[in-house]
């Protein structure tokens, strides 16, 4: 597996956390009040919490190599974390 490099994730994730705030910006109080971008919010927060809590400490681990259950969970909820901001961004449009 590849070693955990930061280089080209930092600078793309900066980038859509500022195009995020433009669109945010116009009108807050409408999306404050959507629930589609308060549950988008609380999803980004944990996925970015377990990305550099708990993935970034298995990959420099070296115990990554493994196909172990634990492994296998640690990505699951990777995804499903990440899929779920990706679904509630999308959400914002159809709920609001």
């Amino acid at each position: 597996m590849a070693e955990c490099d930061l280089s080209e994730s930092v600078p793309r994730g900066a980038q859509a956390m500022a195009t995020g705030f433009l669109v945010f910006l116009p009108n807050p109080a409408r999306y404050a009040a959507n629930y589609a971008f308060r549950t988008k919010m609380v999803a980004l927060c944990l996925a970015i919490g377990f990305q550099f809590l708990t993935y970034r400490k298995l990959i420099r681990s070296g115990a990554a190599e493994s196909g172990s259950p634990r492994n296998i969970m640690v990505a699951c909820c990777s995804l499903t974390s990440w899929f779920l901001v990706g679904w509630a961004g999308r959400a914002i449009a159809f709920l609001g």
